[in-house]
């Protein structure tokens, strides 16, 4: 989980360097943008229906009847047991059309500087709550392959990217966020298809994903005052068209 982060933050970075060439840094906004609560509450219910599948006991056998179904149906025909893997690159997908779609020239909410910042903000956000949990909560993959099963990283990848696809293109069309919603569900899906991952984890990695890209956009006005302060309200292009006139 640690290096899929590391490599998200290189990508973020390597695909906005060229592309924000042109682009015009505004001033900081004078306050930051809501959070959302209404995102907010359902990522802490996902959070918190997928804790209950682990720690109440009432509840823990839905675990284990899902599973148990799933891999059922994996082992019929036609699949025969068969893994998907696509899942793996699956959950970079919504990130990753967030800066495609911005390149092709679609109309969104931020600058490719704002872009990056959040999409930063975001990915360490979810890397540090999921790798926390993994590390302090010892449950085993239904694979029993290891003891980091909670929460699903995938999951929280793929559901991170797409509150980011959708905050920034809903106001353009809301089906680029239907679309990235949809994607981020066949990611946790497959994760409990591929005897990765409880049902728990995967409704415990979408809830930290749409609420680490929440806060970023909410506290992505604070980080740009640190980084990109006022005085650099200039394209690159202007800053060095002055430097070479010095």
């Amino acid at each position: 989980m640690k290096t899929n982060t590391i490599y998200i933050l290189l990508a973020i970075i390597a695909i906005a360097y060229q592309a924000t060439a042109q682009d015009t840094i505004p001033p900081p906004a004078a306050s930051p943008e809501p959070i959302g609560w209404g995102f907010a509450s359902v990522s802490a219910g996902l959070v918190t229906s997928g804790s209950a599948l682990h720690f109440v006991p009432g509840l823990q056998h839905i675990n284990n009847d899902v599973r148990d179904n799933v891999q059922q149906w994996r082992n019929s025909p036609p699949r025969n047991g068969a893994a998907l893997h696509v899942d793996n690159y699956l959950q970079y997908t919504p990130a990753a059309s967030a800066y495609i779609l911005k390149i092709c020239g679609v109309p969104s909410k931020h600058n490719y500087c704002d872009l990056t910042l959040i999409s930063a903000e975001t990915f360490l956000t979810s890397s540090i709550v999921v790798v926390t949990m993994k590390t302090t909560i010892d449950i085993q993959r239904p694979d029993q392959t290891a003891y980091n099963s909670f929460p699903s990283g995938h999951t929280a990848t793929a559901f991170a990217g797409a509150e980011i696809l959708r905050n920034e293109y809903w106001e353009t069309t809301p089906w680029i966020g239907i679309v990235g919603y949809t994607i981020a569900t066949a990611t946790g899906l497959l994760r409990i298809y591929n005897n990765r991952h409880w049902t728990g984890d995967v409704l415990t990695g979408a809830g930290i994903g749409i609420l680490s890209a929440r806060f970023a956009n909410w506290i992505n006005p604070k980080v740009r005052q640190i980084f990109l302060p006022q005085k650099r309200h200039l394209t690159n292009q202007t800053t060095y068209d002055n430097i070479l006139s010095d």
